[in-house]
């Protein structure tokens, strides 16, 4: 975040972890390696934030390790949960009865046809990672 400028926010918010301008919002990241394939997007939460930093680093050759850097808007992200079919990260079904504040997750396999659209759609370099 400091080479991004971006000011860290402290949890209690509930707006994300950072802030740039007057906008909110939230980084995951993965690592895939030689024996995970999927890149785990894990607490999705519904916060009031802008969208969503995905990092997944793919380091199934460690000699060649590559960060894709993908970028979602909180609606996009409304949509790819239930589209990839997001689950409850906790708790039973009845345990989540009527709670509204579910974080979620899913998986997205690195060959998959999805990855190749989130490469299409929500690739981004807005980030300085080196």
């Amino acid at each position: 975040m400091k080479k991004n400028k971006y000011t860290k926010v402290k949890a209690s918010l509930n707006k994300g972890d950072f802030v740039h301008g007057e906008k909110y919002y939230e980084i995951k990241s993965t690592l895939l390696d030689a024996t995970n394939e999927n890149a785990n997007i894990t607490n999705i939460r519904n916060q009031e934030i802008e969208g969503y930093y995905i990092l997944v680093i793919n380091a199934e050759n460690y000699e060649d390790i590559k960060t894709h850097c993908f970028y979602l808007d909180k609606n996009k992200m409304k949509k790819e949960c239930n589209s990839n079919n997001a689950s409850p990260m906790n708790g039973t079904s009845q345990a989540n009865k009527g709670n509204k504040n579910i974080p979620l997750r899913f998986s997205i396999n690195i060959g998959s046809d999805v990855f190749k659209k989130w490469e299409k759609k929500y690739l981004c370099d807005d980030l300085k990672l080196d």
